[in-house]
């Protein structure tokens, strides 16, 4: 959780509720809810300009390109945000603050991982 709040906090505006603006977490949405709203299974073909966009738009953040080391970097990192545990904390935060709800993320980013997880050789 502490790392969580470590790279979420990196990107967040100091007073503010935490935001989607250019984090991962919004990156992962805009880029997989339209494969996931399309049918496209993420180990398919289909989804490896997907993917590529996701590494691309990613790459800021990560200080990476799209290769193997990166995608393994990649994952990691969505496996830490999509931890079950991690969803626990921030609708409390948002009551306590008198900010609106979180959106649920976990479908989107268990597409993002199994998609990464298919692209990764090993």
């Amino acid at each position: 959780m502490r790392h969580m709040a470590e790279e979420q906090a990196a990107g967040h505006v100091q007073g503010g509720p935490p935001a989607l603006h250019d984090d991962l977490a919004a990156i992962v949405r805009g880029q997989i809810t339209p494969a996931v709203a399309a049918g496209v299974e993420p180990a398919s073909l289909q989804a490896d300009p997907t993917i590529a966009t996701l590494m691309t738009r990613s790459a800021h953040l990560l200080d990476c390109c799209d290769d193997a080391a990166s995608r393994r970097r990649l994952l990691a990192r969505l496996e830490r945000v999509n931890d079950p545990r991690g969803e626990r904390y921030p609708s409390p935060l948002a009551v306590v603050n008198g900010w609106p709800g979180p959106e649920g993320l976990r479908p989107v980013l268990d597409r993002a991982v199994r998609a990464l997880q298919a692209r990764i050789p090993g």
